[in-house]
């Protein structure tokens, strides 16, 4: 099995000169993006031009069936991409690279935030977009600045914002399982799982965090075995381990086999059965994206083995510059990569053989 180098395109989104003075960049400094998304799904999803280079995402409201002068539909698969803090709004491609149009979040009165009452006008003038996760035609926003989570619709309609008291420090990577959602809580090292229909945090009698001790800041499901048993794994950003969590016991096992892969920040579930890719980098300068194999041996401890891997520090094709976001199209097994400071995507094709 091995990545092989397709196409890239570039993603120049200039600072305002606020943003640049307040972050010590030069006046046409470009904003690092961070994250990215796949959309398989986009039925009902139409393109509403406006005014500038770009559209808006609409969603085809109850009972609405046709499109409105202008609109078009919106392509499938897209890419939404985030350029991080102190960004406001998120970028959608199309598979080939061409810009198609703006997200915005935007906050209605009837809103549930789950935690702690909040003005919804003062809410959204300050929000920042950190980490970006898309499940069952879902969008969810980290804001790791402010420490909330926005669940909102693909047109970026907020439907919930998870704001618990004093219960998230810089929320980053997550996922979608078992009925829950996970969320890396990097501040407190641990993750933490809320509950998809209130949007309370699950119980834990035992410790104050679901999985504690874990500096992590990326997390998918994966299945295992010729059971197709799901399970979660983790990377540990300061140790450089990958983790698979045990969800019953609450614990954490360490792939045993692999060395420290560097700083782990993003991971998406590979192309196979147990297998995953990770975004690392490091200091020693291993710029990278790895797709590991892993499996539980008799003893219930984890056993991982790199399988190939990308990358390498640089500008070239197939190079990076810190590799963050990853997303995975598993019906073109195209595997699209945030290069975040050479500001762009690079998308590499899987080859199974």
């Amino acid at each position: 099995m091995r990545l092989a180098y397709s196409h890239e395109w570039p993603v120049h989104l200039k600072m305002t000169s606020e943003e640049a003075s307040r972050n010590n960049r030069p006046r046409e400094a470009l904003h690092e993006i961070y994250d990215i998304a796949i959309a398989l799904d986009t039925v009902g999803c139409v393109l509403s031009p406006r005014t500038g280079s770009s559209s808006i995402v609409r969603l085809l409201g109850n009972g609405e069936v046709a499109k409105q002068a202008g609109e078009t539909d919106m392509p499938s698969p897209c890419l939404y991409v985030s350029a991080g803090f102190p960004c406001h709004s998120l970028l959608v491609f199309d598979q080939t690279g061409r810009h198609v149009a703006d997200v915005t979040l935007s906050l209605h009165s009837a809103v549930h935030i789950a935690g702690v009452p909040a003005n919804s006008e003062a809410l959204l003038q300050r929000y920042h977009i950190g980490r970006i996760l898309i499940h069952d035609r879902s969008l969810y926003v980290a804001d790791c600045e402010f420490d909330f989570i926005y669940v909102c619709d693909l047109a970026g309609d907020v439907r919930h914002v998870i704001s618990w008291p004093d219960e998230l420090c810089a929320p980053m990577g997550m996922c979608v399982a078992f009925d829950r959602l996970y969320v890396c809580d990097s501040g407190h090292r641990r993750v933490r799982v809320y509950d998809l229909q209130s949007y309370r945090p699950v119980p834990d009698e035992d410790s104050p965090g679901y999985f504690t001790g874990i500096h992590t800041r990326g997390v998918c499901q994966c299945s295992l075995g010729p059971q197709q048993q799901q399970r979660l794994v983790t990377g540990d950003f300061e140790s450089g381990h990958v983790l698979l969590l045990e969800t019953h016991q609450r614990c954490s096992v360490r792939l045993s086999g692999l060395d420290s892969i560097g700083e782990p920040f993003a991971l998406v579930p590979g192309p196979l059965p147990d297998t995953v890719f990770v975004s690392s980098s490091s200091m020693q300068g291993d710029h990278s994206v790895k797709l590991i194999s892993f499996a539980i041996t008799g003893q219930g401890d984890g056993e991982g083995r790199l399988l190939t891997f990308c990358g390498g520090q640089g500008s070239g094709p197939g190079q990076f510059n810190k590799p963050r976001g990853l997303a995975f199209d598993p019906t073109s097994l195209k595997l699209y990569v945030v290069d975040a400071r050479n500001y762009r995507i690079q998308v590499f094709s899987v080859d199974k053989v």
